[in-house]
């Protein structure tokens, strides 16, 4: 069973108790009471709530209206998890790779990522296509899994694959070289919000690659775009146009 039809099994007034919860978290305000949102959102949880069970284990990693608990939160995202939440998965899969709240267990982990993955979430496919493309959680080197697992989230417009398959195509990594397709993407990943893409596309709109005209003044607005998010490189290049300096050793974010 999936968690949407865990959900769809529950009594009547525990959907409205997490729905009342949900509203009072998310209202801006006086409107917000976040003490009684809880309360409400642990009562759903305890009745078996799939979501409330995941917000729960948020609240008890993060939140500020109840003492952290991570050994709390990663019981709560079991929960929850073991009804199918994707993102209590991914959330859970967190506290294991760093041993927190539970035993480190990197094989734990990457085992719920990949469930996650099987559901689609777009963050645990993102995490397993960086592990394969650099390597890392015992995972070996596999630039084409990483180009099909960024490929994967990018269909969902998750920022972070988007750059990711991005920078593939630009340096041929898993993928045949395409600068074009680059550009696609990275100016996908830029619009909505990723600082390296927006960055790398400046790169592009510079030095006149994949299928653009040489532009250093749309260049200049990206390269400002990310520095106003804090993207350090972004700024040094901004700069450099603004002084009218060359910006020859600049190379690809490939963060």
């Amino acid at each position: 069973m999936n968690a949407e039809e865990a959900a769809k099994n529950l009594d009547p007034q525990v959907i409205k108790t997490y729905e009342e919860a949900v509203a009072l978290a998310q209202a801006e305000g006086d409107q917000q009471n976040m003490p009684k949102a809880v309360e409400l959102m642990e009562q759903a949880a305890e009745a078996g709530h799939p979501m409330a069970q995941c917000n729960m284990g948020y609240f008890y990693t993060v939140s500020e209206s109840v003492e952290v608990n991570h050994t709390t939160a990663a019981a709560w995202y079991q929960q929850s998890a073991d009804q199918g939440v994707p993102q209590a998965m991914f959330n859970l899969a967190r506290l294991y790779r760093v041993g927190s709240g539970v035993e480190e267990s990197a094989e734990k982990s990457l085992a719920l990522l990949r469930e996650a993955a099987t559901l689609g979430h777009p963050e645990s496919l993102h995490n397993l296509g960086i592990f394969h493309f650099a390597g890392e959680m015992g995972v070996a080197q596999d630039y084409q899994a990483a180009a099909v697992f960024f490929e994967n989230a990018a269909q969902a417009k998750h920022a972070p694959s988007l750059y990711s398959l991005g920078l593939c195509y630009s340096l041929g990594y898993g993928v045949e070289q395409d600068e074009v397709k680059a550009v696609t993407l990275y100016e996908d990943a830029a619009r909505i919000g990723d600082t390296n893409a927006a960055f790398n596309l400046g790169l592009y709109h510079y030095y006149g690659n994949g299928g653009l005209e040489v532009n250093p003044q749309r260049a200049k607005e990206l390269f400002g775009a990310a520095a106003a998010h804090g993207h350090a490189k972004a700024r040094a290049a901004f700069t450099s146009i603004e002084n009218n300096e060359s910006l020859e050793e600049s190379t690809e974010v490939t963060e």
